[in-house]
């Protein structure tokens, strides 16, 4: 009885691990993608500038 809890919580600690990766993983990702909008919209602002 006690083997089979240890198995369970383990495998609890690493489903919990894998989501933690992920969902840091996706932060990133989140981060990067509006870091490069913010670049587009600067840079834009630049060439319309220096259109007018």
């Amino acid at each position: 009885m006690e083997i089979l809890d240890f198995t369970k919580l383990w495998r609890i600690q690493i489903f919990e691990a894998t989501i933690l990766n992920y969902w840091h993983k996706l932060k990133i990702y989140h981060r990067a993608s509006t870091q490069r909008t913010w670049q587009e919209d600067e840079e834009r602002k630049i060439i319309e500038e220096s259109l007018d």
